[in-house]
């Protein structure tokens, strides 16, 4: 992405361009936090700190300072030279830690995207390596979040900053390119994430593989430790269950959802019936660079061995402690009530600790995005759902493990 031309190539000459690079800068970065796409506020008062001339800011036949001064675009040459400049600028006070340099990032797709400032394609030419690769990764990262939130404020930086990243011959902008053409649901974006940089020496990966349908019904997802503590010592956990019963039980609310796993990421078409009429129907989809955590749960997994230790334990009391006092008094139909109920804990222990666990437990699959709000579904088919998670598997991001 080399900038031609004879403007440019007197700037390279110029005795201050150094100072109007500084000045482009400051200018342009200016104009971007205040989302105008105008460059002459405040100019005057720079020029004077920075002790510039109108004649300064002659390249040729372009001068700077005049065009920044106008409201029209100026001509293609002129476009470059300010792009180098701004670009120049850049190199020349680089951001100095991650969250400067996603600014300066965002900044420049801005300026990209509504003005003629274009210093993307200077990138490559003017910066080092290695903040040239910490700008692409920033650029990247703003695809990534555009594509999350599918907003359409902040869509056209994403496009020209995915523009900027497919035609750079940068090995950090190639392979962030093709992370996102993995990652990004939206259609354009994947499409404009193909690098242009030629044909390279490594084979193509293979498709990824899609999962079977999931079917099943979208239930909470659960509680983090600190979030039960909070709910229990509050009381509302009771309001809490209380409300999911009247939800299932007085309206009927079922939600049926079928949920798929590829790739790319995670497709729910989930819906809400009220009372057995559909009320609402949804699309969700969680991307995999979103994605923080799949696993599959088997709720209560060890309820019934607790419960049978319970019994067992509140059966020996009460039958010990009842032959006891019948042992005392001589009472033989006492006698004959506490060895029932101690049998009866023997058995209910035996039953629920032994029989009970061949049932089959409810199982949910949890994905827990890095942002939004984690989604659970229900489900009875369990090598489907670990085989939609070996999908995720293959991608690195899950491991199909049941929590117990």
């Amino acid at each position: 992405m080399a900038n031609d031309g004879m403007p440019t190539l007197e700037l390279e000459q110029h005795p201050r361009r150094d100072d109007l690079a500084r000045l482009m800068r400051t200018v342009a970065l200016t104009a971007a936090d205040e989302r105008r796409a105008r460059f002459a506020d405040g100019l005057e008062e720079l020029l004077r700190d920075a002790q510039l001339s109108p004649e300064d800011g002659r390249v040729g036949s372009f001068n700077v300072l005049k065009a920044l001064q106008r409201a029209e675009p100026p001509v293609a040459e002129g476009r470059r030279v300010l792009g180098t400049l701004l670009a120049r600028g850049v190199a020349l006070d680089p951001p100095p830690d991650i969250e400067s340099t996603q600014r300066v990032a965002e900044a420049l797709a801005w300026l990209a995207a509504h003005s003629y400032l274009d210093a993307l394609s200077a990138i490559d030419d003017l910066l080092d390596e290695q903040l040239a690769a910490r700008l692409w990764r920033a650029l990247a990262t703003l695809v990534r979040d555009a594509d999350l939130t599918g907003a359409v404020r902040g869509r056209a930086e994403a496009l020209a900053a995915i523009a900027a990243l497919s035609a750079s011959s940068s090995a950090a902008a190639r392979e962030a390119c093709n992370a996102l053409s993995r990652e990004v649901g939206d259609v354009l974006l994947a499409r404009a994430s193909t690098t242009k940089s030629g044909p390279t020496t490594q084979p193509p990966e293979a498709p990824a593989p899609v999962s079977a349908p999931l079917r099943g019904e979208i239930v909470a997802a659960p509680l983090g430790p600190l979030g039960l503590f909070l709910w229990c010592v509050s009381g509302l956990i009771l309001v809490r269950y209380f409300g999911r019963f009247v939800a299932r039980v007085l309206l009927r609310c079922r939600r049926p959802a079928e949920l798929t796993v590829a790739g790319g990421g995670v497709t729910v078409d989930a819906k809400l019936d009220v009372l057995g009429r559909t009320v609402r129907e949804q699309h969700l989809h969680i991307p995999v660079g979103n994605l923080a955590r799949a696993v599959r749960e088997v709720r209560y997994p060890r309820l019934a061995m607790y419960a049978g230790l319970g019994a067992l334990a509140l059966g020996t009391f009460v039958g010990v402690s009842l032959i006891t006092d019948a042992a005392r008094a001589g009472s033989p139909s006492l006698l004959a009530l506490g060895a029932i109920i101690f049998g009866l804990g023997i058995a209910c222990d035996l039953v629920l600790s032994s029989l009970w666990p061949t049932r089959k437990g409810e199982h949910r699959v949890v994905f827990v995005p890095r942002k939004g709000r984690a989604l659970a579904l229900a489900l009875e088919d369990v090598n489907a759902a670990d085989a939609a998670l070996k999908t995720l598997e293959h991608a690195k991001l899950a491991r199909p493990s049941a929590s117990h």
